[in-house]
């Protein structure tokens, strides 16, 4: 995930020959790359359900009128969100909210979730212990809690 002055770009795997309409239609399901690791944030109510994640970012980025685009690159995919500028933003408190998650999500990335994550994305079938075994410096219970802190 990057910050810049006018917008977020947040970098994803994506499957080939899949576009983001295809999910916001509802006309494809979510391949799980890690069913444990997704089974776990389940349970930990991290997340609520999965394979909603597009028409979920479309619904509230049209009530909140926040500008973004899907890019589908040869790495995954691209999405970035776009601010308003600051003479025109409408203060309201569920933009407000979601402004101040956006932004407090963006400071608590860190590095060891970072290498976590690049770790899932290189293998997405990967189990916590392996993660826990291939970064060394990082103990079990340290990958449990980063993958739950962030998500």
């Amino acid at each position: 995930m990057n910050s810049y002055v006018g917008y977020i770009v947040i970098k994803k795997f994506f499957p080939q020959g899949l576009s983001p309409d295809d999910y916001i239609r509802g006309t494809e399901q979510s391949i799980l790359r890690n069913p444990k690791i997704a089974e776990m944030f389940f349970y930990t109510n991290n997340i609520d359900r999965w394979a909603s994640g597009f028409q979920r970012i479309n619904a509230e980025c049209m009530q909140f009128e926040v500008n973004f685009k899907f890019e589908i690159l040869s790495s995954g995919l691209c999405t970035t969100f776009y601010r308003k500028s600051q003479n025109t933003r409408k203060h309201t408190t569920k933009k407000t909210t979601l402004k101040t998650t956006l932004k407090t999500t963006l400071k608590n990335t860190s590095k060891t979730t970072e290498k976590i994550l690049a770790v899932i994305e290189k293998n997405p079938q990967i189990s916590i212990v392996e993660i826990s075994k291939l970064l060394e410096t990082i103990t079990l219970d340290g990958v449990k809690y980063n993958i739950k802190k962030h998500y």
